[in-house]
C-alpha cells in the first residue's frame, strides 16, 4: 500500500487513510487546492460556458427587430455600394447596388458567430432584374421549386414575395420574384425587413436601412465595341 506523507504534520500515512494517525487531519494525503490551480479551474468553466453560448443564436432574432419599428431612423443607413462587371458573353455590364443589414444574426452550431446579410439589387445583360438575399453561411429552406418571405417597407403592411434557389443550389443565396413590385416600394423606403426561414433557426427577421438607393446607376450599358 503506497504511503505519502500527512499534507499537515509530514507523517506517513496511507493513500487511502482518511485520518492522519498522529495529527488526526481529515484525508492526511490529499493535497489541498491551491489558488492558482482554483483560479485555473475557473477560467476553465469560464471558457466552456463562452464555447456553449456561441453556439445558440443571440437576442437580435427575430425579437429586438421585430419590437423595432419600421419607421425608426436613429441608427443610420450602413450605405448602399454600387459596383459592375464585365458579362464576357455579351460584353455588357453586370451591374450591382448592395447594402448590408443593419444589424448582425448569429446561428447556432455549425454556422455560429455574427454575420451580416446582404441585399443585393442587379441587374444582368443576359440573366435580367435580380433582388438577392445572401448571407454568409447558414441555409435558407428555400428550393429551386419555390419558397416565400415576407416583407415590410417602412410601415407599410407585409407583403408575401416568392423566392427561388440559383440554378447553383447554393443554400446561402434566394432570388426574390417579382422585381418591379420589390424596387417601386423600395425606393421610397427608409428601412426594409425581411423574414426568412433558414435550417434549424427557424423564421428570422432581417432589416436593412435602405434610404438612399439610386436606381439611376443600374441603367443598362451599350455592349463593347
Amino acid at each position: 500500500m503506497a504511503l505519502k506523507p500527512c499534507r499537515e504534520c509530514g507523517a506517513e500515512v496511507s493513500q487511502e487513510a482518511k485520518t492522519c494517525p498522529s495529527c488526526s487531519t481529515k484525508s492526511p494525503a490529499r493535497k489541498p487546492v491551491g489558488c492558482l490551480a482554483a483560479l485555473g479551474i475557473a477560467i476553465a468553466i469560464f471558457a466552456a460556458s463562452a464555447l456553449l453560448s456561441e453556439h445558440h443564436p443571440g437576442v437580435h432574432t427575430p425579437d429586438l427587430v421585430a419590437s423595432r419599428s419600421a419607421s425608426d431612423t436613429s441608427v443610420s443607413a450602413i450605405g448602399w455600394s454600387y459596383s459592375e462587371d464585365d458579362d464576357s458573353i455579351t460584353g455588357k455590364k453586370i451591374q450591382y447596388a448592395e447594402i448590408k443589414s443593419t444589424d448582425p444574426i448569429s446561428f447556432g452550431f455549425p454556422y455560429a458567430g455574427l454575420q451580416y446579410p446582404r441585399l443585393t439589387v442587379r441587374t444582368h445583360p443576359r440573366y435580367g432584374k435580380n433582388i438577392i438575399l445572401s448571407i454568409e453561411r447558414g441555409q435558407f429552406i428555400c428550393h429551386i421549386t419555390g419558397c416565400s418571405v415576407i416583407v415590410r417597407f417602412n410601415n407599410t403592411s407585409p407583403r408575401t414575395f416568392s423566392a427561388v434557389e440559383g440554378e447553383d443550389n447554393s443554400t446561402t443565396v434566394i432570388f426574390i420574384k417579382d422585381y418591379d413590385r420589390f424596387l417601386t416600394a423600395l425606393k421610397t423606403s427608409k428601412i426594409v425587413i425581411i423574414e426568412a426561414v433558414f435550417y434549424h433557426e427557424g423564421a428570422q427577421q432581417i432589416a436593412f436601412h435602405v434610404q438612399g438607393f439610386d436606381a439611376s446607376k443600374l441603367q443598362p450599358t451599350q455592349a463593347r465595341k
